[in-house]
């Protein structure tokens, strides 16, 4: 059975040049803020060097979505020809032969057009300020500088700064650079105000494409070898509501019923299922029941860390939060070693070091895969704590 786990990697992939260009804009802008820390520059000349470098940092990040979205192509081809692949079995068990999936005109219609909305969506955003910075007013409002804007304000402070005499990092300088680095290079949805990280847009533009080709591929094959039911996949570490159907067969209309009563529908919302149609009474279930309970078991059973209790995919949660963390001090510390702040990389490498050992720890009490592959950040390099 199709699995979007079996294009995690590629999706991870497509999005890993524009996390690795996030830390090259990190510290390049940390090494223009030492520049401008240091004294005795030319404020007019450090500013247009300043703008010049972010109109060359802004067309890289540009040719990497190009990039990118070519690869997330190649993924939609793939992600297709695996599902299509899967639902052989089906075609011969009615007697029906399964054309080649090339010459499934609406297939790869729809596979197309998913990749030209994604390559679309994404290029689209050169012709705007949609690409920038979160950062939080003095006030405490949050708010959305574009790319270039950011750059030459960043800069501007720092020499704005020297000029009154502060030769070394006081807190506002390090508090700008903190939330540099915690928002990363940001895309924002004007309509709704919010805002993520580049990377992590790419890559879960990429998973919802997947998804609704799987999806497409299995309506189409079901209409053609005359499917009567779905068969959901199961995964350890399941959410509640979604755990007492994964990895069971349902007619069609129960299924519709299934869906109308959740308020998270499955292959929606970072939903990791897929849903497959099948032949009932033909189809084997992939599962057995021993091994859905113990599914449901290892995914419910809770068990006692620093306090409080959590269910195994409660866990799965906190280590997801802690990989967050984690990336997100390594930011940190990138820029605050282009920038010649040794105090907050050292206090951030201690940070680090606190958190991993909590997911270490974790991940042993709840026998839980230790992914510190998901901690990973381009560039950075660690450092005697302090």
């Amino acid at each position: 059975m199709f699995s979007l786990y079996h294009l995690d990697d590629l999706a991870k992939e497509a999005s890993k040049g524009i996390a690795r260009l996030n830390s090259d804009i990190l510290r390049a802008l940390g090494k223009r803020v030492a520049l401008a820390q240091s004294g005795g520059f030319d404020r007019i000349l450090l500013l247009t060097e300043a703008d010049r470098e972010a109109d060359e940092l802004f067309l890289k990040i540009l040719k990497e979505l190009d990039r990118s979205t070519a690869t997330a192509g190649e993924v939609f081809s793939q992600a297709a020809k695996l599902a299509y692949e899967g639902m052989n079995k089906y075609y011969a068990a009615r007697g029906l032969t399964q054309i080649p999936i090339e010459q499934q005109r609406a297939i790869v219609n729809f596979v197309n057009a998913t990749a030209s909305n994604t390559k679309n969506t994404f290029l689209n955003l050169s012709n705007t300020t949609a690409i920038g910075f979160r950062v939080m007013d003095l006030d405490g409002t949050v708010k959305y500088n574009g790319f270039k804007t950011h750059y030459h304000n960043l800069v501007d402070q720092a020499i704005a700064e020297v000029g009154t005499g502060q030769t070394s990092y006081n807190s506002a300088i390090r508090n700008a650079l903190k939330q540099t680095a915690d928002s990363g290079i940001r895309v924002i949805d004007y309509e709704s105000g919010y805002s993520r990280r580049l990377d992590s847009a790419m890559r879960q533009n990429i998973l919802d494409g997947v998804k609704d080709i799987a999806h497409e591929v299995s309506m189409r094959t079901g209409e053609e070898f005359g499917a009567d039911g779905v068969e959901i996949d199961a995964h350890n570490y399941c959410a509640p509501d979604h755990l007492p159907y994964q990895g069971r067969q349902f007619t069609n209309k129960e299924f519709e019923d299934i869906q109308n009563s959740l308020p998270r529908q499955f292959e929606m919302w970072n939903c990791r299922h897929t849903v497959h149609a099948i032949i009932l009474g033909l189809s084997e279930p992939l599962y057995t029941e021993d091994e859905r309970q113990a599914m449901k078991e290892q995914s419910t059973e809770k068990i006692e860390f620093e306090g409080k209790e959590y269910t195994r995919y409660e866990a799965t949660q906190l280590q997801r939060r802690i990989e967050t963390l984690v990336r997100q001090s390594k930011d940190r510390a990138i820029i605050a070693k282009a920038s010649g702040d040794d105090l907050t990389r050292r206090v951030e490498q201690l940070r680090i070091n606190q958190l991993q050992d909590k997911y270490s720890l974790l991940s042993r009490e709840f026998g839980l895969p230790d992914s510190r592959d998901r901690m990973a950040v381009s560039g950075f390099r660690p450092v005697k704590a302090k």
